[in-house]
Order: C-alpha cells, then structure tokens, then sequence
C-alpha cells in the first residue's frame, strides 16, 4: 500500500471510531433525559390524578417523558452498527498487512 493510500485508510478507520463515539454520546444524553424526565419521576407520574405530576423543583413531568427512549435505542443501535463495521475494517486492514508482509 502506497503511503498516500495507507493515510486514506487511517483516516477512514479514525472516522468510522469517531461515529461510533458520536452515536454513544447522542444515545447516552438521550437516556440521561429521559432518565431525568420520565424514570426519576415514574411513581408519581404513574399515579396521576391530573395530567400532570409537579416535581419538587416546580417541573411539570407527563407520560410523554417516556419518548426520550426512542431516539436513545436508535441512536444505540446507531452505534452498534458502527462499532461493528469498524471492527470488519480493522480486521481487513489487518489482514491486508498481513499479507503485504508475508509477500505473494
């Protein structure tokens, strides 16, 4: 591999770890709002007698807390998804050198 093909090859498997943070990152802040927004509060929510249930700082906490779970999963199989892909691009790559230094 030509050095100039190689520093493409580095940086495309830096990109690939870098989404892969990126999507863990998007997911976890997902999960902390809707562990703030729903799980913290989920008894009082549960027994609702209004629409609402007012937290001790004010808050006004709904059922509808519960949808920050949907963008967290797809954001974590997001980065499933890439951790994976960037696992089969390490093993090509290192296979690719494997062979390069075993020679034909």
């Amino acid at each position: 591999m030509t050095p100039p093909a190689a520093a493409a090859q580095s940086s495309r498997l830096i990109s690939r770890g870098a989404r892969v943070l990126l999507f863990a990152v998007l997911s976890l802040g997902f999960w902390m709002a809707f562990e703030e927004r729903y799980l913290a509060h989920q008894e009082c929510i549960d027994n609702l007698v209004n629409s609402s249930c007012i937290g001790p700082d004010g808050a006004h906490y709904t059922p509808g807390g519960m949808l920050w779970v949907v963008p967290s999963a797809g954001f974590a199989l997001l980065a499933l998804h890439a951790a994976y892909t960037l696992c089969r691009a390490l093993q090509a790559h290192a296979l690719s050198k494997a062979q390069k230094q075993n020679g034909p």
